[in-house]
This record gives C-alpha cells, structure tokens and sequence, in this order.
C-alpha cells in the first residue's frame, strides 16, 4: 500500500477558486478532493466553517482539519492516492451550491472522472475544476523545475496536443489507454485532455448543462452549470 499524500498548503489555491468562482459568498461549498482543508486555510477567512465541506479520499489529512470543518470520507480506490480503497459508490453527501476539485481530475482516468462528474451533477448545479488541456504546452514545460522533474522532451511535450487524451506516467512515459492494471513502479500520473473532446464527451452523459472553459494559474479550468436548480442549504436558517 502506497502511503496517501498530505499536501501543504497552497496560498494560491483561493486565488484559482475566486478566479473560477465570481460569487462565492453565503454559498454552500464541497472541497472535492480537498485534502487537508487546502481551499479554506489558504481564503484566509473569506470562506467560512458553516459553508464549507471537505471531502477526499483519504482519512489522514481529513484528520488534520480543525474540530470545526465538516467533512467527507469516502473510501474510493485511487491507484496512487488511495490503493487500499474499494470502487464504491460516492455516498449521500447532501447538496451545494458549488463543488470545486482543483487538480484532482488531473489525476484520474477519464472514465473515473466522468463517474465523479455524473456523481456531483446530482448534489450541485455549479461543478468548477481544473484539468490540463493538450495543448497547454507551457504548464509541462514549467514542470520541468518541479521536484520530480518533468523528464518529457520538448517534443513529445509538444506531441501531447496530436492526442485526444494522454496519460503521462512517472512524468516520464506517454500512454495513451488508462492501463488496467499500475505495475508497482508507477508512483503518478498527469491526465491531459483536448477541450473540445472533453467538453462534447460530458454533453453525451449529462442533459441540460452550460460548459464554460478558460485558464488560470498554468491549469486550465471548466465550470459545468446545471440550471434552474436550487441547492444550497443556508446553516443560519437550516433549508
């Protein structure tokens, strides 16, 4: 068993979300994927307790949270985020009024991220996210500084964008099928998506959603709305 990863904190976090999310103020929110709290700790105050949900995979950092932030553990099979897991279904996780996942799609196949997608579509009508876009040559180019290194040339960098979908494996290897089965030296995996093909894709399984696209902080990001639906529980009045 692999063991899970507690991320520090990333002050830029809240600056991805306000980029995203226009009006977050007295609004419902589920971190999905949120480790350790990592989207409220870095808002500084701007995001209160009684809004906020964290939700990941992992037990261990949803521990570090203060007493006084909810939050969701389920026990979902991630090759390396959570091996020990099951493939289970996300449990009853009440409703919102946005669910934001930063650089969690980013690492999953695309059949796993559709499963979350189809999941969260059925507590919320404001799904924001990050992923990386194929053409989005700049944002592996600046991994090549990151600790591990991108270790990708500048060529298959640039190759990326001739594929619908990639998946690049231990920053090294470019397949271009979600294996079935992690060998055991597979440590990470970066999930690169064409836009056009992603967004045509989530409009086949979902009915009745607007799609806006765009790029901040070297990711870029998608908002799928669901309209005409009202979800967000106010804490101070209880519906």
């Amino acid at each position: 068993m692999r063991t899970p990863k507690i991320f520090r904190p990333n002050n830029n976090i809240f600056n991805l979300f306000k980029d995203m999310v226009s009006n977050y103020e007295n609004k419902t929110i589920l971190d999905f994927g949120g480790n350790h709290g990592n989207l409220i700790k870095s808002s500084d105050g701007k995001i209160l307790p009684e809004y906020y949900t964290c939700l990941d995979i992992n037990q261990e950092p949803l521990d570090l949270l203060p007493s006084n932030i909810k939050s969701i553990y389920w026990n979902r099979y991630h090759p390396t985020y959570n091996s020990s897991g099951k493939m289970i279904d996300l449990p009853e996780i009440g409703k919102y009024d946005i669910v934001f996942a930063n650089s969690v799609f980013t690492h999953m196949s695309l059949d796993e991220i559709l499963f979350c997608i189809q999941k969260l579509y059925k507590v919320t009508n404001n799904i924001y996210f990050t992923y990386v876009d194929n053409k989005n040559v700049k944002f592996f180019e600046e991994l090549k500084s990151y600790v591990p290194p991108i270790k990708l040339t500048h060529e298959q960098i640039a190759n990326l964008s001739k594929n619908k979908i990639n998946y690049v494996i231990n920053h090294e290897m470019i397949y271009y099928d979600y294996p079935e089965v992690w060998p055991s030296d597979w440590h990470n995996m970066w999930t690169v998506i064409d836009t056009d093909y992603f967004t045509k894709t989530i409009r086949y399984i979902l009915s009745n959603v607007n799609i806006t696209t765009g790029k901040t902080i070297g990711f870029n990001w998608m908002h799928i709305n669901v309209p005409n639906i009202s979800w967000g529980i106010n804490p101070a009045i209880g519906y």
